[in-house]
């Protein structure tokens, strides 16, 4: 070992800070984080619930046929229809719909990444505090919500649109074209998910107190022209069934918005503190935009966190609007002097604590799965393709990829359906009587008895009880369990008819 002295040890730090050695080293592990989900976009099983019910409908898209009608009762469409057309659009160069999907969520997350950096620079910041941001914000998803790296689901596009809407309304040159743009991108993001509301109540909010007439005109009138032509155009296609499906009822509780938004917020409590402390602290006008942004998107995310089938995506917004703050903070830090020293490397730690600490048992984890565990999953998955296909008639899947890949039809979709029931939508015993009368060829469950207190559950009690009554277990597969009737006999037609009307 090299024999250093004083002068050398302050010239090496001063090249090398600390804060700079650390983020370098959450880059590197972030870098580390990313490799499960890139391997798992190109593997067969599901991903999450949402890939089979995104591919059906992509799928009709891409063959041109409607979104919100025309197909069984028990399936829903209650998205709008932007990501479908475009997934499905795609699809055509990987035949894949699903890997279309995953690709096009890879892409959006880089695009959204971008955009948060951008929005560090054009407010002064360096390449590090834009660094700083985007491991902010990629590090818990990584560890806490990875399931949405790469799935065939349209949030991380919807984000997409609407953070570059954020990075435009920041730039500094305020033009009219500009202006439209920004409309044009927040229309862009609700018609690929109408609950991104946030930005799009504060940029209208901040566009009308703080441009002048010109621009205000330019933008109120840009998104009420695309808004009304995009809707117009969907209703010419789908006429009234799109309202019918985008606005149905589902269960909403303020007991599950409140245990939801507890553990969010303990799970993420020194990073949402610190960066509204440190948007308090700065006050011009970027920090106080995106600490709008960061409350009302909380608030939000709070409220809708209390409806049936919400996830963790709920909050995405709030962590990406106090990613973006870290960055800012830090850009502000650097001004300190000699205090920067130690509070540069407080931040990036405390920061990016909650999933640093949580980080190696994720690799863990991850390690076992690329170590062999992704590929037995593969197998096992398209072994439970295969057995579908060899049993005619219907089948009903929790896992509705696996449905899809079975070449099943679009039949029964577990959640939606069930939520109709709950809401008096539909009979009460419109899926236990399918059951009762083994109209499936065969039933595939993640569980055989879910807790029907946690966050997801898919069908009643009622439904699990039926099967359990008339159904056998006769496969461990991917996901869960597949069941076949214990009589064996099947009524094809019964489900095939019930369904359709």
């Amino acid at each position: 070992m090299p024999n250093l002295r004083g002068d050398d040890v302050r010239r090496w730090g001063s090249r090398y800070p600390l804060d700079a050695i650390l983020l370098a080293a959450l880059i590197a592990c972030v870098a580390i984080l990313a490799l499960y989900p890139l391997v798992r976009v190109f593997l067969p099983p599901e991903i999450n619930y949402n890939e089979g019910w995104n591919g059906y409908h992509q799928i009709r898209a891409a063959a041109g046929k409607t979104l919100y009608s025309g197909y069984s009762s028990l399936f829903y469409c209650n998205y709008p229809p932007l990501s479908f057309y475009l997934v499905g659009w795609l699809a055509s160069v990987t035949n894949d719909v699903i890997l279309a999907g995953r690709l096009v969520s890879l892409i959006s997350l880089v695009a959204l990444c971008w955009a948060c950096s951008r929005i560090v620079i054009r407010a002064g910041g360096r390449v590090p505090d834009a660094a700083l941001a985007v491991v902010a914000f990629l590090g818990p998803l990584l560890v806490f919500y990875d399931s949405y790296v790469g799935m065939n689901d349209p949030q991380m596009l919807g984000l997409a649109f609407a953070s570059w809407a954020l990075a435009v309304h920041l730039d500094g040159k305020k033009t009219l074209l500009r202006t439209a743009l920004v409309a044009l991108l927040l229309c862009l993001s609700l018609l690929t998910k109408h609950n991104l509301l946030s930005l799009l109540i504060v940029i209208t909010l901040d566009t009308l107190y703080r441009a002048d007439n010109r621009r205000r005109i330019v933008y109120v009138a840009s998104g009420l022209v695309i808004g009304l032509a995009a809707l117009a155009l969907i209703w010419q296609r789908e006429g009234i069934a799109l309202f019918e499906q985008m606005l149905a009822s589902r269960v909403w509780s303020a007991g599950r918005a409140a245990h939801f938004t507890a553990e969010i917020l303990q799970r993420h409590q020194f990073t949402l503190i610190a960066a509204t402390a440190g948007l308090l602290w700065l006050r011009d006008r970027t920090a106080l935009l995106i600490l709008s942004y960061l409350l009302l998107s909380l608030v939000l995310g709070a409220y809708f966190s209390g409806g049936a089938g919400t996830a963790e995506n709920i909050f995405f917004e709030p962590f990406m609007a106090s990613a973006i703050a870290i960055g800012l903070i830090a850009k502000e830090v650097r001004k300190l002097g000699e205090a920067r020293a130690v509070l540069l490397p407080a931040l990036v730690i405390g920061a990016n604590f909650a999933w640093l600490t949580s980080a190696p048992m994720t690799l863990a984890l991850e390690a076992s799965q690329l170590g062999g565990g992704l590929q037995e999953s593969a197998q096992r998955f398209e072994g439970d393709v295969d057995f579908l296909k060899s049993r005619p008639g219907p089948k009903l899947c929790e896992s509705l990829l696996l449905c899809l890949r079975a070449d099943q039809d679009m039949l029964v979709d577990p959640f939606n359906s069930d939520q109709a029931i709950r809401t008096g939508r539909l009979p009460k015993n419109v899926l236990t009587g399918l059951v009762e009368r083994h109209a499936f060829s065969a039933i595939q469950l993640y569980s055989a008895h879910p807790d029907q207190h946690g966050r997801f559950a898919n069908f009643s009690p009622d439904f699990y009880d039926a099967v359990e009554r008339n159904y056998v277990p006769v496969r461990q597969g991917a996901r869960g369990i597949i069941l076949v009737p214990k009589t064996g006999g099947t009524r094809t037609a019964d489900a095939t008819e019930t369904a359709a009307r």
